[in-house]
């Protein structure tokens, strides 16, 4: 059990990031860390695998690093065929992620993740960001900090929130004139608008300046139960407040999306049907219309959280991916699947 005792003690002693030395992941010095690596599945993540896993707090270099410690997570195979940047979702964090970070593995690929500003481990006040540029910003001085200790090309892999960070992080480089962080990316149900757009425009502009932040509601966002049980009962490192601020540069990514350059950049981008968090009917054409090497695929009825959705829905997402990186690789890969949350040594009920 992962409790909110453990949750202050962690804060307080997680390490400072170094690839100088691997995580320790046994109970006998640092009971809060091995409870946390236990609860959300990282144990299981590590089983039978010959992988090097680092953790820790890092401090963003530059204008990045007003957002305070960032929790950065390594895993680093001997011979990876790349390193793919895991980006989360709003209220998520990288516990979340192990169904990914363990198939990502089994492929041969090193993975880096991180949680963002004001989620998970990471500091700031909840869900409080003053724009998606920061975020891009965070995502791209991580990159920057690995650039020269992995192993082969980076690619970019983000859930929602996590999907506009990379392709944010793109659009940035582009601007600059830079040439593109990652050989391909990996969007799932990007975050461009949120369903039921214009109320949520109209409520903005009604209570934006006399409140600061509102009630979460835990919409379904996957047909795994368990997963939606967990999040909305035993997951303490799920905000039950929205920051106004989140919303404030939410609005702002998508009403200055127009104006981002287009990119060509292989990308692989993936919507189920059933989505009751972005508004993918008018998302996915924009999106598209950004990126002149994408691969579309439509999961009928999957919901929000691919990452964690209930098998028959999970299959083809992980198909798809595991061509798709094949693809852009040096070398192939077997496409097999995420691995079921349902058998991890957590408890999700």
């Amino acid at each position: 059990m992962f409790d909110h005792h453990d949750l202050l003690r962690l804060q307080k002693t997680f390490s400072e990031f170094s690839l100088d030395r691997m995580c320790r992941t046994t109970n006998t010095d640092l009971p809060a860390l091995y409870h946390y690596l236990e609860f959300y599945g990282f144990l299981y993540t590590l089983k039978g695998l010959s992988v090097e896993y680092y953790c820790g707090y890092r401090t963003p270099e530059g204008e990045a690093g007003r957002w305070g410690r960032i929790a950065t997570h390594y895993w680093r195979l001997s011979e990876a065929r790349g390193t793919v940047f895991v980006v989360h979702g709003l209220f998520d964090h990288v516990g979340l992620y192990q169904p990914a970070v363990r198939y990502l593995l089994d492929q041969g690929y090193s993975v880096v993740a991180i949680d963002l500003p004001g989620h998970g481990l990471s500091d700031g006040e909840a869900t409080v960001i003053d724009s998606f540029d920061s975020y891009a910003d965070v995502l791209a001085e991580c990159v920057a900090y690995f650039e020269s200790r992995m192993q082969g090309p980076a690619y970019g892999l983000g859930q929602s929130t996590g999907g506009a960070v990379v392709l944010n992080h793109c659009f940035r480089a582009a601007k600059c004139g830079d040439s593109c962080p990652y050989q391909a990316i990996i969007l799932l149900a990007p975050l461009l608008r949120s369903v039921r757009w214009r109320w949520v425009n109209m409520v903005y502009r009604a209570f934006s300046p006399i409140i600061r932040s509102i009630n979460r509601s835990f919409v379904t966002n996957s047909h795994n139960e368990s997963f939606n049980h967990f999040l909305a009962t035993s997951d303490i490192l799920q905000s039950r407040r929205l920051s106004v601020r989140w919303v404030t540069a939410m609005r702002e990514w998508a009403f200055n999306f127009d104006q981002q350059p287009k990119l060509d950049v292989p990308a692989l981008l993936v919507q189920g049907t059933g989505d009751r968090v972005v508004d993918w009917r008018f998302n996915v054409p924009a999106f598209c219309g950004k990126l002149s090497n994408v691969e579309q695929l439509q999961i009928d009825k999957a919901m929000h959280h691919l990452v964690n959705e209930s098998p028959e829905y999970r299959r083809p997402l992980v198909k798809a991916v595991g061509v798709f990186l094949a693809n852009h690789a040096a070398s192939g890969a077997d496409a097999s699947g995420f691995r079921d949350p349902n058998t991890n040594e957590r408890d999700l009920d």
